[in-house]
């Protein structure tokens, strides 16, 4: 192998693994995005959960 054959190839490794590293960064970055989509999700859910017991405890107190 020649020092530019050599060259040529470690050129392609340092463009695939650039391309590696943008995907992790890309699939990081969806992770964060969906980490904060899943506690936005379970707020909503205590929300309703509190609606909930307010609406029963506020129909209990009618009844009597």
């Amino acid at each position: 192998m020649t020092k530019e054959a050599l060259k040529e190839k470690l050129a392609e490794f340092k463009i695939q693994r650039d391309a590696k590293e943008t995907e992790i960064e890309k699939c990081k970055e969806t992770i964060k995005q969906t980490n904060l989509e899943i506690k936005i999700k379970k707020n909503e859910l205590k929300n309703i959960i509190s609606e909930a017991k307010i609406l029963k405890s506020s129909y209990k107190k009618q009844e009597m």
